[in-house]
């Protein structure tokens, strides 16, 4: 219950973030900082819950027969990025808007895991 109110909380404050940002201040390190800390913390409740429910459900539950063991790649690279882009927003700004959006360039690349399970259908 606390990764997922974790979750709606990171993912509730994207609304100020880039309302912040969509001000003009485009170019001002304080709301690109915000803004790249809130993409942070977003991914950082994202691993967070998908390890919780991972965990919960028990090693027969049908999300650690889809996923496995294994960290999600996608969710541990996202983390990277965007700590680097809040490092980065100390240079020039905007660079962590431009970072994030590559940053979310990753997750529009289907997971082949989740690909191959819905070809197969469920078999239970």
């Amino acid at each position: 219950m606390w990764a997922n109110s974790f979750f709606m909380l990171a993912i509730s404050m994207f609304p100020f973030a880039t309302s912040w940002v969509g001000e003009g201040h485009v170019d001002a390190f304080g709301p690109e900082l915000i803004y790249g800390f809130v993409v942070f913390m977003s991914n950082v409740s994202y691993l967070l819950l998908v390890v919780t429910l991972r965990h919960v459900n028990g090693a027969t539950s049908a999300l650690v027969k889809l996923y496995g063991h294994q960290h999600d790649w996608k969710a541990v690279g996202s983390i990277i990025i965007a700590f680097i882009a809040m490092i980065l927003a100390l240079l020039w700004p905007p660079l962590t808007i431009i970072l994030d959006l590559l940053m979310l360039l990753l997750w529009a690349i289907p997971d082949q895991r989740v690909e191959r399970h819905l070809l197969r259908g469920p078999k239970e």
